[in-house]
């Protein structure tokens, strides 16, 4: 299983021809014109196709690793995941 962040890396390699994939609506031009048989879905914050899942940012990468600690090690594994990695308490940045 493989959770990418920027999936235009797997792109180049053409893991994600023809399964679905997401990411930031900037890139969404990008993927038309040099990846076009990768169904970007850029609308999806998580994307999972066959074994290959897919964030559209950092928060829905961190709600991909608690949904993989808790496959893998139980429900309050993942809660204390989610606890340590909580980016709801990070400070904002914007003025």
């Amino acid at each position: 299983m493989k959770i990418q962040f920027a999936p235009s890396f797997k792109c180049k390699s053409g893991l994600l021809d023809h399964k679905q994939a997401t990411g930031a609506v900037s890139d969404q031009a990008i993927f038309a014109r040099h990846f076009p048989s990768v169904r970007f879905t850029p609308s999806r914050s998580i994307v999972v196709s066959d074994q290959i899942i897919c964030a559209g940012g950092i928060n829905p990468t961190v709600d991909v690793c608690a949904h993989l600690v808790e496959r893998f090690f139980g429900r309050q594994a993942a809660q204390k995941f989610s606890r340590h990695t909580s980016t709801a308490a990070l400070p904002c940045h914007e003025e």
